[in-house]
């Protein structure tokens, strides 16, 4: 045997042995080559088919927390380590689910099927019946991505993901699996991921021109509106600190951009009404020159909107009660986090969230906005 591989191989002495990478044709090794040929081998393995694929690139841009993505992810690829799985690796595993006791506790029944999960299904703002989807997790995601709007996608993937750390907590501390618990929790994902979002947006112009950090409260306004009459407002809360306190947007009708931005500053009057025992000193900024001027200098004679007008008489009327509120005019990238807000209520995307404990009830004038 020796002698044949002597004889069939050509061996140069004066020559240095290198290494060389087989499936390359030059013999060099090149990432991409490596690549591919992983996925080539991946794709014998498990069939990676054409909407298979498309629905891992679809998932990715789903704008949910990077958490909840990567849970989704797991689960889509068999990662959790629910009983019917740890049965076959741990033989003393009992593959039931131990909070019904009546199948075996695959990723399906633990998110969709189980009672207890049904329940959150059902009681949730998406009003799901779990017996209407498909059977299969990867039909189930592809169903949703395919009918729910963002938002709804959003809730849907946080949902899925609190009932899993639900089971967890039954699981491991002891705590009771509740309904309201669960619904409260994914809906705090979702806010407190949007504060984040408003909390990196810097607010660096304001704080060179007005120098506002001390001891005053900066309220963020802006009004968008489409040509089709739909408007969005919103306003965002910074405390004295420069740390996000409050945000709050909404939807409407409106027939100018005008009547948009008097709407957002009005919200905004609302907000410090609530937080009016907590702070003494508010600064409202808004991008709208028209409407800072109209309000500052108490003059709405040749406005461009006589449809504004009435709102900004309302705004007069309650400032004229409020001595520690001022509305300065800011850049359109100061007020970036409100505009950002503004943009996804005339989208149908609202939120009304408050990362402060002492925060009350709104009052009853606050709830007719």
């Amino acid at each position: 045997m020796a002698n044949h591989i002597m004889r069939s191989v050509q061996v140069f002495p004066d020559a240095m042995d290198t290494l060389i990478w087989l499936p390359s044709k030059t013999g060099r090794y090149v990432t991409k080559e490596a690549y591919n040929r992983f996925i080539k081998n991946f794709q014998e393995e498990i069939p990676l088919t054409d909407s298979n694929f498309q629905l891992w690139q679809d998932l990715w841009k789903v704008r949910a927390p990077p958490r909840v993505i990567t849970f989704i992810w797991r689960c889509l690829h068999n990662g959790l380590p629910v009983a019917k799985r740890l049965s076959k690796i741990f033989h003393k595993t009992e593959p039931l689910c131990f909070r019904c006791g009546q199948d075996d506790e695959t990723i399906e029944h633990m998110i969709f099927n189980c009672p207890s999960s049904r329940a959150v299904w059902f009681a949730s703002e998406l009003n799901l019946r779990v017996e209407v989807l498909p059977q299969t997790l990867g039909q189930i995601i592809t169903h949703v991505m395919e009918n729910f709007q963002c938002e709804q996608l959003k809730m849907f993937f946080s949902i899925m993901w609190q009932i899993w750390k639900g089971r967890c907590d039954l699981w491991f501390r002891d705590i009771n699996f509740d309904v309201v618990t669960i619904l409260n929790k994914a809906k705090s994902t979702i806010y407190t991921d949007m504060a984040g979002v408003l909390q990196n947006k810097r607010i660096k112009d304001i704080d060179l021109h007005y120098n506002l950090f001390q001891g005053v409260v900066i309220i963020l306004v802006d009004g968008s509106w489409d040509m089709k009459g739909r408007m969005g407002l919103a306003a965002v809360m910074y405390d004295p600190g420069g740390k996000l306190y409050h945000f709050h947007c909404k939807g409407g009708k409106a027939v100018d951009s005008y009547v948009a931005e008097a709407e957002a500053v009005l919200i905004a009057i609302y907000l410090i009404k609530t937080v009016g025992h907590i702070f003494t000193s508010f600064n409202i900024f808004s991008d709208c020159l028209p409407i800072v001027n109209a309000i500052t200098n108490r003059n709405l004679q040749d406005f461009p909107s006589w449809r504004a007008e009435h709102i900004l008489r309302k705004i007069l009327i309650e400032l004229s009660s409020m001595n520690q509120v001022q509305i300065r005019h800011a850049r359109r990238v100061a007020v970036h986090p409100a505009h950002l807000l503004a943009n996804q209520a005339r989208r149908g995307v609202c939120y009304n969230f408050c990362l402060s404990p002492e925060y009350h009830r709104a009052p009853s004038c606050f709830k007719r906005i």
